[in-house]
C-alpha cells in the first residue's frame, strides 16, 4: 500500500484543523504521525459527524472496509484508514 505524500498528509490535517477544535501545538509545519491513535482521536469522529449531517453516513463504511482489508492483507491499518478518510473528505482516490 502506498504511503501518503507530505502534501496529502497536510491536506488531511488541515481539513481537521480548520473544521474542529483541534490545533497542533507545534505549528502547522509539524503534523502528527498517521497512526490509528491520531486518526481515531481527531479524524474519525469528525468524519462521522460531517457525514451524518450531510446524510452520507453510508460513506463511513469505507473506513471499516479499509480496516478489514488491511487486516486480511496484513497491511498497515493506519495507512489504510488514512486513505479511506482521505477519499471521503476530498473525493480523491489515493493515486490522484
Amino acid at each position: 500500500m502506498n504511503k501518503p505524500t507530505d502534501e496529502q498528509k497536510k491536506e488531511l490535517w488541515e481539513y481537521f484543523g480548520k473544521h474542529t477544535y483541534w490545533t497542533y501545538e507545534n505549528g502547522w509545519d509539524n503534523f502528527p504521525p498517521i497512526d490509528l491513535n491520531n486518526l481515531f482521536k481527531y479524524a474519525v469522529p469528525k468524519v462521522y459527524e460531517d457525514l451524518g449531517r450531510k446524510g452520507e453516513s453510508y460513506k463511513f463504511d469505507r473506513i471499516w472496509d479499509a480496516i478489514e482489508r488491511a487486516l486480511l492483507d496484513k497491511e498497515d491499518v493506519g495507512t489504510a484508514v488514512f486513505w479511506a478518510i482521505y477519499s471521503v473528505i476530498t473525493g480523491k482516490e489515493r493515486y490522484e
